[in-house]
């Protein structure tokens, strides 16, 4: 938590940047009645039935303090998938050129493994994008320090609080809501420091004596 908390806290580097990474699920859902549409003096009505249309993910990639953001819809999120959001990231995102470093915040699941870039990439190219990549992995159950749900709750409540029918249309929304958000360069003011967790969170550290004492050894 110390980790992710300290790296928030070092002012921006355009050459170093701290990109947040995350991913989530949504369920499709379509019409199984027309809804009535708005008209003078009353608003959209839609009945409660609905029809399922399957599942997509969604991978959310931003830059919290430059504004910046990606959205990319996949049929599932598998390693491959998240691979290749890895390597977009490095090699189109980011590339050689215009940063020298890319601290990557992301939650510790079993799929967010760099190395497995060796599974689909020459080894010289693997090695070269792992090489540019800082990871820092935010603790179990502390998904909460990633700022892309940050972001993903804010494009929930600008275009995704809806029915939406296909991984076209949520792909079409998506785009509009990123557009928008990278238009405005939407930053995120992150103020929750190490100091705060220290005084907020002191039941869960452990209980040390107030004065170290240092080991005698042989």
């Amino acid at each position: 938590m110390e980790d992710v908390l300290d790296l928030y806290s070092k002012p921006y580097d355009p050459r170093k940047p701290v990109v947040c990474l995350d991913e989530f699920s949504l369920i499709m859902h379509d019409e199984k009645i027309e809804p009535l549409p708005a008209r003078p003096g009353k608003i959209r009505r839609q009945d409660y039935e609905y029809i399922r249309k399957g599942s997509c993910s969604v991978f959310v990639i931003v830059e919290p303090l430059a504004g910046r953001r990606w959205a990319v819809v996949s049929g599932k999120r598998g390693k491959v998938e998240f691979l290749e959001i890895l390597r977009r990231i490095v090699e189109e995102w980011y590339p050689k050129d215009s940063v020298d470093c890319i601290s990557l915040v992301m939650d510790n699941l079993n799929t967010h493994k760099t190395s497995s870039l060796y599974d689909f990439l020459e080894a010289p190219r693997a090695r070269k994008n792992i090489s540019r990549l800082d990871v820092h992995f935010t603790p179990i159950h502390g998904s909460w320090l990633n700022m892309a749900e940050i972001e993903i709750g804010a494009l929930m409540t600008q275009g995704l609080r809806r029915r939406i029918n296909s991984p076209k249309m949520l792909a079409d929304e998506l785009k509009a809501c990123v557009d928008f958000r990278n238009k405005k360069k939407r930053t995120i003011n992150w103020e929750f420091i190490c100091v705060n967790a220290r005084e907020k969170m002191r039941r869960h550290y452990p209980k040390v004596a107030k004065e170290y004492i240092p080991p005698e050894f042989i």
